[in-house]
């Protein structure tokens, strides 16, 4: 775990059900297991920053990204501002593209981004990727 409590990189496939082997009406894993978004570039363009990535959900599955900008570099500054949020969905193999368009003013030197599922589960963050200079 984080050295805040943040969270870690966990698998989603590795979860283990939380409840004794054998229980009737088992609990899946936290979250839906659902995987962490990737941001694949950030771009600048004229008074906007153009973010864009992808995410593996279940087929044909609404999902919310959100987009935060951190102020310190490294995995301890997840999540320090929300600067916006887009929704996508994934197509028959569970694969969704997206992109962000945010001003330029937007303070932070790296960004991450959570996806949402439509019943309100949350991935953990992705891992970061920084701001063009």
């Amino acid at each position: 775990m984080g050295k805040r409590g943040g969270g870690g990189t966990l698998d989603p496939a590795k979860l283990a059900k939380i409840c004794p082997d054998g229980a009737p009406d088992c609990q899946g894993p936290p979250n839906g297991g659902i995987a962490a978004p990737a941001l694949d570039n950030v771009n600048s363009s004229g008074a906007q920053l153009i973010v864009q990535g992808h995410l593996q959900g279940n087929a044909l599955s609404r999902f919310t990204v959100e987009l935060f900008a951190n102020q310190r570099p490294g995995s301890d500054a997840d999540g320090e501002t929300l600067v916006g949020e887009v929704a996508t969905t994934t197509d028959a193999g569970g694969h969704a593209k997206f992109t962000l368009i945010v001003g330029d003013q937007v303070s932070g030197s790296a960004f991450t981004a959570t996806a949402t599922s439509s019943d309100g589960a949350t991935s953990e963050f992705s891992p970061p990727i920084s701001r063009p200079k």
